[in-house]
């Protein structure tokens, strides 16, 4: 039963160093998708200050009524990126039954 005991501790480590994997993309991906999200709303700023400038918004209303839009569905996704817990649900830590 020896080797039985170290099949399912090596198992167990296995599926530690997984989990601790999958918190580290997961971190990655919430990190790129946070600095991308925030590089857009800084190109859609540099816009508005153009447009503002060269008096490019007909407009004007309908012009603040879209970037704000846009600035709610980026801080919806930042939130809902950052927030989302990690869920190994692939991966299970359940010690086999007996034979």
């Amino acid at each position: 039963m020896p080797s039985t005991q170290a099949a399912v501790a090596e198992a167990e480590v296995d599926v530690a160093d997984a989990a601790g994997l999958d918190r580290q993309v997961r971190g990655i991906v919430a990190a790129v998708v946070v600095l991308s999200r925030l590089a857009t709303l800084a190109m859609v700023a540099l816009s508005i200050v153009g447009g503002t400038q060269s008096h490019a918004y007909t407009r004007v209303p309908l012009a603040t009524i879209v970037y704000v839009v846009l600035a709610g569905w980026s801080a919806v996704l930042i939130t809902l990126v950052l927030r989302r817990p990690v869920r190994c649900w692939s991966r299970t830590s359940r010690s086999p039954s007996p034979p």
